[in-house]
């Protein structure tokens, strides 16, 4: 049986000590999140962010990791973004985490972020932390939205995994 972790946060151990880390505990293959994340605060306020450490990863042991990326939600550019993620080799999906993104999430701003997503099929990863009744009022609400919308829906895509994990994806 192959497992693959679903999320690791290894830039702060570097990637050589990282695969030493999942060769002993039988893991196959890892999903990236930078974390702390590398950030670009641009004039305008709005933030990108950067993944050098996952790409290098992806890009040094491909069959073994793939990575999450994150977005400004006020971000104008964010459909554009969205769609180059989805073709950017490794990248797996997008993530929303607790804190920041759930505060965001309460008043209702990732609905861009969201529609993106769906609109290219890129999968959403979401943690909700603490904060699991304000994701299930958040679904809830869009996909009500979306099934009375021809212009945007929600998609719960199957991810593109590292090839070692196409059978069988395993989280511990």
């Amino acid at each position: 049986m192959e497992f693959v972790d679903a999320q690791i946060h290894a830039t702060h151990r570097g990637l050589e000590q990282s695969i030493a880390i999942m060769d002993a505990m039988g893991v196959s293959a890892a999903v990236l999140d930078d974390w702390p994340p590398t950030r670009q605060k641009l004039p305008s306020g709005i933030t990108r962010f950067e993944y050098p450490f996952a790409e290098e990863a992806v890009r040094r042991f491909p069959a073994r990791f793939a990575y999450v990326v994150r977005f400004d939600p006020n971000d104008p550019e964010i459909d554009h973004l969205v769609a180059q993620a989805r073709k950017t080799p490794g990248c797996l999906c997008l993530r929303i985490a607790s804190g920041l993104d759930f505060k965001v999430m309460r008043e209702g701003g990732h609905g861009r972020v969201l529609a993106a997503a769906s609109k290219h099929r890129v999968p959403v990863m979401i943690y909700p932390g603490g904060e699991h009744q304000t994701l299930t009022d958040y679904v809830r609400k869009s996909i009500a939205f979306s099934s009375s919308s021809t212009t945007s829906g929600w998609a719960w895509n199957a991810p593109r995994c590292p090839t070692s994990c196409k059978r069988r994806s395993t989280s511990f």
